[in-house]
């Protein structure tokens, strides 16, 4: 198994490396390293200019565990923040553990996180999404265990204020709404979500989601349905994550210990044993570190 080749490797040399490993992939975006992605934060700035002509889009991030679509998205908004480029962002992130147990919990945190940092947004709310207000205005979204109560109003009602509140901001410029996770979101959300960008579709808004392919599949997830909705409107486009070549595993090896002396048998075994899964290749480099078969050995 893994641990017992990585002891054997130990056992045999340690592998020099340079002088203070530099960042790693995963660490806060200051630090975060980032390989192999290249078209896919492509594709997502082409899909966001095309937004800012005027038509709201959905982008479906989809990768399994670990190949890192939340850091592309992350990537990716930092590439346009980077360039300057007008723009919203707004972003929820759906809990696994309380999967269908709270009714809009991704978007009362994306609205949230918008507020915070945007007071036209915030006057716009209390104007047009009242209901909305009510439950956001004072109050922090815990999605790690906190319970709130479900905004008040008609469902209708909320799906009009919602749609209302969003046209105004992307007539201010263009907004991102980011929703992570979205397999474990509830089904109130997504019938909001279709409602959103079935009212707004000339407006400047793009809607990006990740999510697990299994996931959707095993639970039939009503996202399945609005996604396919989009894309026969042609509104809609995938991007799909794929494991790591071996060339970018050891870019990624580059970019963590700059300056190495790593042979190609070690480049070779971690694309092995991870099969190019980019968290995994992080875990087992830290692995290896922490049981000292990497390290710094006469200076190099």
């Amino acid at each position: 198994d893994v641990d017992d080749a990585l002891s054997r490797l130990a056992t045999r040399q340690a592998i020099a490396a340079a002088p203070g490993p530099g960042p790693s992939v995963g660490d806060d975006a200051e630090h975060r390293v980032s390989v192999g992605r290249e078209s896919e934060r492509a594709e997502l700035r082409e899909i966001f200019e095309a937004v800012g002509s005027g038509r709201s889009f959905l982008a479906c991030v989809s990768g399994e565990p670990g190949l890192g679509k939340t850091t592309l998205v992350e990537d990716f908004l930092g590439d346009i923040a980077d360039a300057r480029l007008p723009h919203t962002v707004a972003k929820g992130r759906c809990s696994e553990r309380l999967a269908g147990t709270e009714a809009y919990l991704p978007l009362l945190d994306a609205l949230d996180t918008l507020l915070r940092l945007d007071a036209a947004a915030r006057q716009a709310m209390r104007v047009l999404a009242p209901s909305w207000d009510a439950q956001i205005v004072g109050e922090s979204v815990d999605t790690g265990g906190g319970r709130r109560t479900t905004p008040a109003g008609s469902q209708e009602r909320m799906k009009r204020e919602l749609a209302a509140f969003f046209q105004e901001v992307c007539r201010l410029r263009p907004m991102v709404l980011f929703l992570d996770d979205v397999h474990w979101a509830d089904a109130s959300t997504i019938d909001v979500l279709a409602y959103v960008l079935a009212r707004l579709e000339s407006a400047r808004l793009l809607v990006v989601v990740t999510y697990r392919p299994s996931e959707l599949q095993l639970s039939k997830h009503p996202f399945l349905s609005l996604r396919l909705e989009r894309q026969a409107r042609r509104q809609s486009r995938d991007v799909e994550l794929a494991f790591l070549s071996r060339e970018n595993v050891s870019l990624l090896l580059d970019a963590r210990f700059p300056g190495h002396h790593f042979p190609i048998s070690f480049v070779e075994l971690i694309h092995r044993k991870t099969e190019g899964n980019p968290l995994f290749i992080v875990n087992l480099l830290s692995y290896l570190q922490e049981g000292g078969a990497v390290r710094e050995e006469n200076g190099a």
